[in-house]
């Protein structure tokens, strides 16, 4: 009976260190919820509704809009997002920066307010 308590010790701290391994990743639920959102992209849709479907991801393991560039040329307006989800640095190895090591899953383009581009990324799981 005493080995119980120790095998519990090893197992908890083992699936600690699983947990820990994988801070960053989102749970199955929040990536369905991405999937199912980024199926609505299109070419074409008004660019405010890119913030409608993905909040900013801000925390490790939100999923959202990991990083928006603007760019004016004159009378046109280019904006750029990358779309994903936000990892966290302290696991990855401290010699990334973290827009190195955030899972971008799509990146789109608008241009005067409308999606003209989308590149989906195959993810690698």
């Amino acid at each position: 009976m005493r080995r119980i308590p120790a095998i519990l010790l090893v197992f908890i701290l083992g699936c600690g260190g699983i947990y820990g391994s994988n801070v960053g990743e989102p749970n199955s639920d929040d990536k369905a919820r991405f999937r199912r959102a980024a199926g609505h992209v299109r070419v074409g849709m008004p660019e405010d509704s890119l913030a409608r479907l993905f909040g900013p991801a801000e925390k490790a393991g939100e999923v959202g809009i990991l990083l928006r560039s603007v760019v004016d040329f004159g009378s046109l307006r280019r904006c750029t997002y990358q779309i994903g989800w936000k990892s966290e640095p302290r696991h990855q190895g401290s010699f990334k920066r973290p827009e190195q090591i955030d899972r971008v899953q799509i990146i789109v383009e608008t241009s005067d307010g409308i999606v003209t581009r989308i590149e989906r990324i195959a993810e690698n799981e």
